[in-house]
């Protein structure tokens, strides 16, 4: 099987600060370390959904990865909400028909590529439409979902993101047991941003 990612980093980083993706971690940029994560798990297709500041992402981008990236714009993105970009970036994957499809924001950099694995193992044992990771008992991120899906959460129009558009495939949703703690840190705050760094140098 085939698979595929939809990254999203249009937001504002309002509530840290500074702007999140271009943050210094592991001597290259936050959203280096999300792409790469993925990019080390045989994920083929990364969609990165750009805005605010998104040029300046995408010279780095374009520095340093070929055709496994492919930049996309929420130009909406000061008045829109983190499920448009979603769906910009659905709208764009779909083309190349890949059976899984990763789903995540641009901020969660220290997922480790064999949780990508496991999700992927898992993905192929089972018939389920939407697979998340659950650490301790709790659902993290990146869910991942079947390409059957991709059009009706294009479509989705309710309020609630996408933990509302994933309740009609409830009975189709399965969990896979994860032992990495990255799946749990992102950075949204300073604070957050300093608890990244330190886990990094732990593992």
């Amino acid at each position: 099987m085939k698979y595929g990612a939809v990254v999203v980093a249009a937001g504002l980083s309002s509530r840290m600060g500074d702007f999140k993706p271009l943050l210094p971690l592991n001597g290259k940029t936050v959203i280096e370390n999300t792409l790469d994560g993925l990019l080390k798990a045989n994920v083929k297709k990364i969609v990165l959904v750009l805005g605010y500041r998104g040029e300046e992402i995408e010279k780095i981008i374009y520095s340093k990865y070929n055709d496994e990236i492919k930049i996309v714009y929420n130009h909406n993105y000061s008045k829109s909400d983190m499920m448009t970009s979603v769906k910009i970036g659905l709208n764009s994957i779909r083309n190349y028909n890949y059976d899984g499809i990763f789903i995540l924001p641009g901020d969660i950099p220290s997922i480790e590529s064999k949780t990508y694995t496991k999700l992927q193992n898992h993905f192929e044992m089972t018939n389920s439409l939407v697979i998340f990771p659950s650490l301790n008992g709790r659902q993290k991120h990146p869910p991942l979902i079947n390409k059957d899906i991709i059009n009706f959460l294009i479509n989705f129009n309710q309020d609630g993101g996408l933990r509302k558009a994933f309740l009609p495939f409830k009975e189709k949703t399965t969990y896979c047991n994860i032992d990495d703690f990255g799946c749990s840190i992102d950075i949204d705050t300073p604070k957050d941003y300093k608890n990244l760094l330190e886990y990094n140098l732990k593992i």
